[in-house]
């Protein structure tokens, strides 16, 4: 079942409060965004005054903004640009943790929610059903299980929606300046996301699904261990209970290791070959005779 689908399953039991959050949070994405594509736009009159102060000084659309500065000399736009640049960074920046901060409150907000939900309603189940359920299940549901739901499905899901947004303002930009250079970097990194989600889904649903089986055992060996501490004290039974213990909570640490390794490694890789990428793109548009600024 995909993260999408299950959100789907889950929107009924999200209250009018949440979602309201949740379009707050649409909001300041889209905010992120435009920061982030007029963080992007400012590298390159910055980088332009750097290499050419005077092409941006006999530029037609700079020059309002020469007159109000009171520029006289193409060498006097360095400043003003590089503050520019600077401000928009710094905005984007923060917007950008504003987006991170919000969007992970939202997602364990509504986690909380969902727990608290299954808290209630399992408190006023008859007693019968009670008496035919291990009560290691129902506190695993209730603890471990409910943080999957934030950890594993709402947040993902909502860093997805805020890197698309921020994906697409950043493409549509990059188009405008330049349209060939702008698909080729699209489909070369477009394929190497495609294979490292191939290469790594499947490895990470079934590494998924055994965390939370291994997570209900372990609990479940807790309850029985603990609750029943009497009989254990009684029988010397220490060491079959620990035992026990170990060959689940071993498996499910590799298992959660193993997901953590996965989840961090394919971004050094991919700025790997992104960086190889650029350099290819830079060295082809020297090449051509475009020149080092139009590289840039």
């Amino acid at each position: 079942m995909n993260p999408i689908f299950k959100f789907k399953r889950l929107w009924v039991y999200i209250n009018s409060r949440r979602r309201s959050q949740l379009g707050l949070l649409i909001v300041l994405v889209i905010a992120a965004s435009v920061g982030e594509v007029v963080s992007i736009g400012a590298v390159l009159p910055f980088l332009g005054a750097l290499l050419d102060p005077q092409k941006i000084f006999d530029s037609k659309i700079a020059e309002p903004f020469i007159e109000i500065l009171g520029i006289n000399q193409s060498s006097e736009l360095i400043l003003p640009l590089t503050i520019v640049f600077i401000i928009a960074a710094f905005l984007s920046g923060s917007l950008r943790i504003l987006v991170i901060w919000a969007q992970t409150r939202l997602a364990h907000a509504i986690g909380a929610d969902i727990s608290y939900r299954i808290y209630s309603s399992t408190l006023y189940q008859p007693y019968s059903t009670h008496a035919s359920r291990n009560s290691s299940e129902v506190i695993a549901g209730i603890t471990a299980k409910a943080d999957g739901v934030s950890a594993g499905v709402v947040l993902p899901l909502l860093t997805l929606s805020s890197s698309t947004l921020l994906i697409i303002a950043i493409l549509a930009m990059l188009i405008t300046i330049n349209p060939l250079v702008a698909i080729s970097a699209i489909i070369s990194f477009g394929g190497i996301y495609t294979l490292v989600v191939f290469a790594t889904r499947e490895r990470l649903l079934l590494n998924g699904r055994r965390i939370s089986t291994l997570i209900s055992k372990r609990i479940k060996v807790l309850g029985e261990g603990l609750g029943g501490i009497r009989d254990v004290l009684l029988g010397g039974t220490q060491s079959t209970y620990t035992k026990v213990y170990r060959d689940i909570d071993m498996p499910l640490r590799y298992a959660t290791a193993t997901n953590q390794v996965i989840s961090v490694c394919p971004r050094y890789g991919i700025e790997a070959l992104g960086m190889i990428l650029i350099a290819g793109i830079a060295f082809t548009l020297v090449s051509n005779g475009n020149g080092v600024s139009d590289a840039i």
